[in-house]
């Protein structure tokens, strides 16, 4: 949808709300997914393999960088809204995903639970115990990604090296 100079974005049609989109973004230090809050197209957990976009994987193929909204599984099954929690995606879930689509990093956020809520939108955290950032990297862990993780927060930066670079290093 755009390309000017060295720098290409890329759209692609998920699931979530009506006209939701996900976009890869292409430059010379590296490319960036951001997948926003995309789920699988089947909001049915009994007809679907996972919970991820099948279009988010094949946008975040060998991405330097993949962005995705985040659900922790101890929503599953707790009383949360089944057709809410269905049309997000697990962290595990994506973690997979991740690993599937070879990307080297991986940031979760627009996470729910919040890092530190214990009843976010009046519904709480089973347990009692809000989540930190160390539950939310143990889950995702749990999925097999292996590469770099990290857990949204505002204003945070991750720094791409450039892909010149990066070939030096791997000499």
């Amino acid at each position: 949808i755009y390309n000017v100079d060295e720098v290409k974005v890329q759209v692609i049609r998920t699931t979530h709300i009506n006209g939701q989109a996900s976009y890869r973004v292409v430059t010379p230090a590296g490319n960036v997914v951001i997948a926003g809050d995309a789920s699988n197209d089947e909001t049915n957990p009994d007809l679907r393999p996972y919970s991820t976009n099948d279009n988010v994987e094949k946008l975040a193929g060998n991405a330097t960088i993949l962005v995705h909204s985040a659900i922790h599984p101890i929503y599953q099954d707790s009383g949360f809204p089944a057709g809410v929690y269905n049309r997000q995606s697990s962290a595990p879930d994506i973690s997979r995903m991740a690993k599937r689509a070879e990307v080297k990093k991986l940031i979760i956020t627009h996470l729910m639970p919040p890092l530190g809520a214990d009843a976010p939108f009046i519904f709480p955290v089973p347990g009692g115990r809000p989540l930190g950032e160390k539950d939310w990297i143990d889950v995702v862990t749990e999925g097999g990604f292996d590469g770099a993780i990290y857990v949204g927060k505002d204003l945070m930066t991750v720094q791409m090296k450039n892909r010149e670079e990066e070939k030096k290093i791997r000499r």
